[in-house]
């Protein structure tokens, strides 16, 4: 494998067998709402569940191909999902925690520094324009700067957020 997640039909239980488990680990492609609750959202490969993956990679060799056998295991769905190994590279799990970990750094750091928040990016120009002008400039600037703050504000919360979560527990901000 090159890094990525590899989905493997296992209709016999066999595939353990045929597999170096030392590079890789396998575990059961499970249903969206039992990834939700079990796994978090960093390790999910490319932003989304396996099953929704899995599913959708199915459906369009099924379309592009004709496969009866694909078809078969759209039309049992529910059976076949619980057939399917997931191999997911340690190295690759690995990466994908340091990614979470260095967006979550960055992000607050960002929100701690305070040409973060600085909202003053609107120049004045030497001489002044006619009035029409000036007045469509001020309400642009008052739009730039509201929509920095805003989503300054919502990159604070998101990075706090993940960074102060405690398993099992909600987290409440504070703001109404």
């Amino acid at each position: 494998m090159s890094g990525g997640i590899a989905y493997v039909l296992d209709a016999d239980g066999e595939f353990i067998k045929h597999c170096n488990t030392a590079m890789v680990d396998l575990e059961p492609v499970v249903s969206d709402s039992e990834q939700t609750a079990k796994v978090s959202a960093d390790l999910w490969h490319l932003g989304q569940s396996d099953e929704n993956i899995l599913k959708r990679l199915i459906e369009h060799h099924a379309r592009y191909t004709n496969s009866r056998r694909a078809q078969v295991i759209l039309d049992k769905w529910a059976e076949y999902r619980a057939r399917f190994v997931k191999v997911f590279p340690r190295e690759y799990r690995r990466a994908l925690t340091e990614l979470a970990r260095r967006t979550r750094r960055r992000l607050l750091n960002m929100a701690r520094s305070p040409d973060f928040w600085n909202t003053s990016g609107c120049r004045r120009r030497a001489r002044p324009p006619s009035r029409e002008r000036s007045i469509i400039a001020n309400s642009f600037c008052t739009y730039r700067t509201k929509r920095r703050r805003s989503r300054a504000h919502a990159a604070w919360i998101a990075a706090s957020r993940s960074a102060c979560r405690v398993p099992g527990q909600q987290y409440h901000s504070g703001l109404q």
